[in-house]
């Protein structure tokens, strides 16, 4: 036989549902964001705060402070803005590493329509959900945008079977006679 055995998490593996089913703890910021998650002031659930945005965005675009913005509202914003760059007329994640893609930076306005748009592509539930978002999109308290998109998508709820913690009867193990008398194969 010609082939390598590769070994993909199951919380990542749509095919690997027994590890989907028991709901597990994840962080709401990905690790390579922390950055954009320790200069983010005004945070808000599901991304950048959109006058935050906006005010980064104009800075960057054309180096104009807001209104009335004192010295110390100046200082700020530049401090923030050097946390970002913008491509094609779209805010992004500037990253020490040039090699890795610049995720592009959601606010408050756009964050639940690009998770609803990235979970309608393979309705993998939240954990996959959000490993396709942070690949690349950025901003804070994702998880919670993605857990209540799932959640609520019509689909996922049809077909989806129930999780361990909702079935009504406990589970009824099969006992072996011996050892290796009950062999299980996933084949994928």
């Amino acid at each position: 036989y010609d082939f390598e055995v590769e070994h993909i998490k199951g919380s990542i593996n749509p095919a690997d549902f027994p590890s989907r089913s028991v709901p597990a703890e994840t962080p709401s910021v990905d690790p390579a964001c922390d950055e954009f998650h320790t200069f983010t002031i005004e945070e808000s659930i599901g991304g950048m705060d959109y006058a935050a945005y906006l005010a980064v965005k104009q800075y960057l675009e054309s180096y104009e402070y807001p209104i009335n913005a004192n010295e110390a509202d100046r200082r700020r914003l530049r401090n923030r803005a050097s946390k970002y760059a913008l491509r094609d007329g779209v805010l992004v994640l500037r990253r020490k590493n040039r090699n890795t893609p610049f995720p592009e930076v959601l606010h408050e306005r756009n964050s639940r329509e690009v998770i609803r748009r990235v979970h309608n592509d393979h309705h993998g539930g939240v954990d996959n959900t959000l490993h396709h978002v942070l690949q690349r999109y950025c901003g804070t308290n994702l998880h919670a945008v993605v857990r209540d998109v799932v959640s609520n998508c019509a689909t996922c709820q049809r077909f989806n079977p129930p999780s361990h913690a909702a079935r009504a009867e406990p589970l009824h193990p099969i006992e072996a006679e011996r050892p290796l008398a009950i062999i299980g194969l996933d084949v994928v």
